[in-house]
């Protein structure tokens, strides 16, 4: 081979490897976000005091909550074992870990390996005990930065890489888990005034719509009763969240495209107005009832 070859080849080699190293995987517009995301949970969880056992101000009833329905889905694992009475619920070995855990897929996903971040998620601990996915649990701490999480970062993630079926399904024990934390928490308080973690309504929201997708329509309805108790004690308005329960149901039958049935929920809502106006004010009647035709109108305009 001449000398005059050799150029020719390596510069056509030269300028595929150049090619290659410029070509850029372009990341999906799902999850445009994600990064973004997951930087602000990590600032905001790191600034959190009060909750390891190594902080001044730890509230044991806060982890002892979290762990005794984290042990409830763990009840049929062989090696299951309860915490003591005496014993932290979630130990600091357990929050030292979970940063661990959570560094690495914060690792992956800034550097846009989402795939390798889900598998990562999803993967047995490195202790052998139990899956990383719990690790996110401990770590976020605070039922707001969980569904955070869920919502903004795993749900789109599934969605883009292991499909609607997979995430829906997933979605789904996902947030059981979440609200059985939250429906924990909020009995814990009934003694004293009420307290909702401010995204319960999202998540039975969520976990509704998500059941429905899955063909559970039954059980997304039955869950109307929790929303609504949720949005009350929130607002202290009978109205409203009657209101909000109604468009919660109306929305799963929109979703299945049962148009009529939707209209059939406002209708039922108007009729029960009518029959309690005594109960509300002309002004609450009046802006309510605008509200419903509103919503109606919306869903004829769909048939």
């Amino acid at each position: 081979m001449n000398g005059a070859m050799i150029k020719v080849l390596l510069f056509l080699a030269t300028m595929l490897v150049s090619f290659s190293c410029g070509v850029n995987t372009p990341i999906p517009e799902s999850l445009l976000n994600v990064k973004s995301v997951v930087e602000r949970l990590d600032s905001a969880v790191t600034v959190m005091y009060g909750w390891e056992p190594r902080d001044s101000t730890y509230n044991r009833s806060v982890d002892t909550l979290v762990a005794g329905i984290m042990n409830q889905y763990n009840e049929d694992k062989p090696d299951y074992s309860p915490v003591g009475p005496s014993t932290p619920a979630v130990t600091q070995g357990a929050y030292n870990q979970a940063r661990k855990t959570w560094a690495e897929f914060k690792r992956l996903v800034d550097s846009d390996n989402y795939e390798e971040a889900l598998d990562y998620y999803f993967a047995d601990s490195a202790g052998g005990e139990g899956k990383n996915s719990s690790d996110f649990l401990v770590f976020l701490k605070h039922s707001t930065y969980r569904y955070t999480f869920d919502s903004e970062v795993l749900l789109p993630m599934m969605q883009e890489l292991r499909g609607d079926t997979f995430a829906v399904d997933q979605y789904i024990d996902i947030l059981h888990l979440e609200k059985a934390i939250e429906d924990a928490s909020i009995a814990m308080n009934q003694r004293d005034e009420p307290y909702i973690p401010e995204v319960y309504p999202a998540v039975v929201k969520d976990l509704g719509f998500a059941l429905a997708a899955a063909g559970k329509m039954e059980e997304a309805l039955n869950l109307s009763g929790d929303l609504i108790s949720a949005v009350y004690d929130i607002t202290g308005s009978a109205i409203y969240a009657n209101f909000f329960g109604t468009k919660y149901g109306s929305q799963l039958y929109e979703a299945k495209d049962d148009i009529e049935t939707a209209i059939g929920l406002w209708e039922n809502f108007e009729r029960y107005l009518d029959e309690y106006k005594d109960d509300y004010s002309p002004e609450e009647l009046s802006d309510m009832k605008a509200h419903i035709e509103r919503e109606k109108q919306a869903l004829t305009s769909k048939l």
